[in-house]
């Protein structure tokens, strides 16, 4: 339900986010600033609906059962997958591996953020 509260407020505050500011939030480095405001604030809001949201995907595949292990190792990410760990752990997450990796602040926001959480959490290789 706080995830259902998150992905709402991310979604009504792009409403109140400027489009270039919404179009900058696209790559990592643009994430990576609203990432680091205030939860409470309308970016960052938007950054951990965002996150979250991806997270969220990350867990569900990795609890699929199918047989494709390239995808499944690729997208997903196990952390405490009987307990998942909160936003904000997975906001923290993303935000130390892009201030780490600062040679990839272009790339796509939502590979940015599938990296950190897949580089943090990997799922045992089966």
């Amino acid at each position: 339900m706080t995830r259902l509260a998150f992905g709402l407020a991310a979604a009504l505050s792009l409403a109140s986010v400027a489009p270039a500011a919404a179009q900058e939030m696209l790559e990592v480095q643009g994430l990576l600033k609203a990432c680091k405001q205030s939860a409470s604030s309308a970016p960052g809001n938007l950054c951990a609906g965002y996150v979250g949201g991806i997270a969220d995907v990350m867990g569900g595949v990795a609890m699929m059962n199918t047989s494709d292990a390239q995808m499944k190792a690729y997208l997903s990410q196990c952390a405490q997958v009987s307990a998942p760990a909160s936003t904000a752990t997975y906001v923290q997450a993303f935000v130390a591996w892009a201030e780490k990796n600062k040679e990839r602040a272009s790339d796509p926001a939502g590979l940015g953020v599938l990296t950190a959480l897949r580089d943090k959490w990997p799922c045992p290789r089966k």
